[in-house]
């Protein structure tokens, strides 16, 4: 068996594939779920950025499962075209990197790093940094694989230092794995452990079981490399156990594999299949292709070594047949090599030079140097066999030529320019830390002996102070006895207000519309209440007259105890006005507002106190199939055939006055059909603090949230409300009273 590293390739695209998935969060066994829900999410989508930011989610979900790399190419174009229509720059940002991970993992290495640095532009442009990154790394992942390794160290170290501006330990992690694989492909063993340790503190830290995995995975490699075959088991041994204690079934796969590629080294045949046909198994339930094929080499390396050439060949041919479908072109390539290998040790030579030069064609495709060099070697020994020794000088040459390109000083000597720079500036950035600290600390000596003298001093005043101190202690304890008294005092007056405002509420739950009489107006509705306070100033009216029902929500002045007297007051003029036989809502608003107005001072409205109710109401006539509206500052959402009509309230307050001025609502009458959803609310939804900018939910997100709900069951998406409003609103007060009712016909 030629020393080639056969697996190497498979090794580390897995291995990064799971990095980034563990870099995202904890891989959900729910994908299926999350799938289905943001694709309903997708169909009822607005033709907006809405659409695409669901677009980016629904790839980012087939990525971290990345079995169906069909279905996340199929997502990426398609948002890359509805982007691009849109001019959207993050859509096709993401669309663009998303595509260069599809191309990179089929081995079609330019076409990826096209789609990369296309999208990293992007990303500048957008000044989003944290994308960025992410672009950076990808572009040097690709770069290694081609076997640049100077450009692969440049792009990667200038994504760490943004990870590490950013302080995005799991991003810094995943880089310093990469830098540590790029300098064990040069061989450079020193300088790959270094940065494998870096990422295990950091792993470790986050208490990240699957990138403990990771990184035990790569610093096996190292010692595998240096045929350091004991310590390289003791650490893929490490690997499993970590990957296994959370249950990480691809991670699992591969440290099952990498041990059977150990004892296969250590002629451990026994060993070796089992641990390779473990790792199959897996990753046939996980439906992993290329994890199968790589299981496939390994076994028939076993069989190749056992000289079983016929199981052997069966396998290789098995490990082809599954890059083919999957398009892994670097992956077609090893096995090319490996098939090569199997006939020439069958000492079917010219199918043995068919089989390298097929490697060597598919390697010089995807400019991949190390596998070009590997296909040179190959082909040099077949020739010496068949003693074609001009041939075999011509192949050996080669090999020569690129092995000395791969590991030539000048390539060496930029990677230690690249990194003696990056080193550098972090020494650069010590260094200004240290000066500052440094006066910092002169400046700190200078205050401490100012301190010292003013302590000396101080303390010949303490002497002075101790009796006076003495004395105000005994005046202290007297005048706590009588604080503890009047705290205690205060604690009971405190009860009791509260009794009575949890009494207040019962009385304010007691006169609203309970469910069963609202049900039986409007079987499909629901009613979100949630009160700031214990009592609310919201308050919602419910009843039927001369065959119509009349629905009412309001938002009184204040909230809490002040907001609750201001809604009985407003709910028993609004049974008073209903009760006189007024059913038109701009007629009952009038009404209300006269009443409101005569109930209060006429001094108290000069003074500008605003005493008063925001309110919409409607009148629905069934029989007539016609709805009447009327809305001070409250206005009135319905949703018709998917689409949401906005109809709006007037802008003045029930409780208004004008001097001289008869303050009037207007009134909308408009046609009733089957299936409208009618929405009445406060404001106290779309103002709600929250989010990650501590901004107000505002309207027209309000307005989305309910169009993309509004399909669902009332008792749904009364749900989705409720959790969407307090997920916005976190660890932040509630601003004020909420109400929000739906009301399908």
């Amino acid at each position: 068996m030629k020393n080639i590293p056969t697996y190497s390739f498979f090794i580390n695209r897995t291995l990064i594939l799971i990095l980034l998935i563990s870099s995202a969060g904890n891989y959900s066994f729910s994908q299926n779920a999350k799938l289905d829900s943001l694709k309903r999410l997708l169909a009822n989508a607005p033709e907006d950025t809405t659409k695409a930011n669901l677009y980016i989610e629904i790839t980012r979900a087939y990525l971290y499962d990345y079995n169906d790399r069909d279905a996340m190419q199929t997502y990426s174009e398609k948002n890359l075209a509805f982007s691009k229509k849109l001019n959207y720059k993050k859509g096709i940002a993401y669309s663009l990197n998303f595509l260069g991970i599809i191309c990179w993992g089929k081995g079609d290495f330019d076409k990826a790093l096209n789609y990369y640095k296309t999208a990293l532009n992007l990303m500048r442009e957008m000044k989003d940094i944290k994308g960025e990154s992410s672009c950076l790394a990808n572009i040097g992942y690709v770069y290694n694989d081609k076997g640049d390794y100077a450009l692969a160290v440049q792009y990667t170290l200038e994504g760490t230092r943004i990870k590490e501006f950013l302080n995005d330990k799991r991003g810094m992690a995943i880089c310093y794995n990469n830098l540590g694989s790029i300098y064990l492909n040069q061989s450079n063993f020193k300088d790959a452990l270094l940065p494998h340790f870096k990422s295990l503190k950091l792993r470790e830290d986050m208490k990240d079981s699957s990138g403990v995995g990771s990184c035990f995975y790569n610093i096996a490699q190292v010692f595998e490399t240096q045929n350091k075959l004991d310590e390289a088991l003791e650490n893929y041994k490490r690997a499993l156990t970590s990957v296994s204690s959370v249950g990480d079934k691809l991670g699992i796969a591969l440290a099952l594999n990498s041990i059977g590629n150990i004892y296969l080294s250590k002629t451990n045949y026994e060993a070796a299949l089992d641990n390779y046909n473990r790792s199959l198994q897996i990753r046939k339930e996980c439906d992993d292709k290329q994890g199968q094929a790589e299981c496939y080499n390994g076994i028939g390396k076993v069989y190749l070594e056992k000289k079983k050439y016929k199981e052997a060949l069966k396998c290789q041919l098995q490990s082809l047949h599954l890059h083919e479908i999957t398009g892994a072109k670097k992956g077609l390539a090893t096995t090319y090599l490996n098939l090569g290998e199997i006939s020439e040790e069958m000492k079917n030579y010219p199918k043995a030079i068919d089989y390298y030069k097929k490697a060597l064609a598919i390697s010089i495709e995807i400019n991949s140097r190390d596998a070009i060099r590997d296909s040179y070697q190959y082909l040099a020994s077949v020739y010496e066999k068949l003693g074609n020794d001009k041939n075999a000088l011509k192949y050996l040459t080669l090999y020569y030529t690129e092995k000395d390109s791969l590991l030539n000083k000048e390539n060496f000597k930029q990677i230690y320019e690249i990194n003696t720079r990056y080193q550098t500036e972090k020494k650069q950035k010590e260094i200004e830390l240290l000066t500052k600290d440094q006066i910092i600390n002169e400046k700190t000596l200078k205050q401490q002996k100012i301190v010292r003298i003013a302590l000396i001093l101080g303390l010949g005043l303490v002497g002075i102070l101790l009796f006076s101190v003495y004395a105000r202690y005994r005046f202290k304890q007297k005048a706590n006895l009588l604080l503890e008294q009047q705290k205690k005092e205060i604690e009971e007056q405190n009860v009791l207000i509260t009794d009575s405002i949890d009494y207040a509420k019962t009385i304010q739950e007691a006169i609203l519309p309970d469910n069963k009489r609202i049900k039986e107006y409007f079987p499909e509705s629901f009613i979100l209440y949630k009160p700031k306070a214990i009592v609310s100033g919201d308050f919602y009216w419910i009843g039927r007259k001369e065959g119509k029902i009349i629905c009412m929500a309001a938002d009184c002045t204040g909230h809490g105890v002040p907001g609750a007297f201001m809604s009985l007051l407003g709910f028993n003029m609004l049974d008073n006005i209903i009760e006189k036989e007024q059913t038109q809502p701009a007629k009952i608003l009038n009404a209300l507002n006269k009443e409101m107005v005569a109930a209060m001072t006429q001094e108290q409205f000069n003074t500008a106190v605003k005493h008063g109710m925001d309110a919409a109401i409607i009148s629905i006539d069934k029989e007539h199939m016609q709805f009447e509206y009327a809305g001070a500052h409250n206005s009135l959402y319905y949703i018709r055939n998917g689409t949401l009509n906005d109809v709006k309230a007037d802008k003045q307050s029930i409780g208004s006055y004008k001097e001289g001025k008869e303050i009037i609502f207007q009134n909308h009458l408009l046609p009733l059909e089957k299936g409208d959803i009618f929405y009445l609310f406060s404001d106290g939804f779309p103002d709600q603090i929250g989010g990650p900018n501590r901004k107000k939910f505002y309207y027209p997100p309000f307005k989305e949230l309910l169009l993309s709900i509004h399909h669902l069951d009332m008792e749904e998406q009364r749900s989705i409300l409720d959790k969407t409003i307090t997920d916005w609103r976190g660890n932040l007060d509630q601003t004020d009273d909420m109400l929000v009712m739906g009301i399908r016909i």
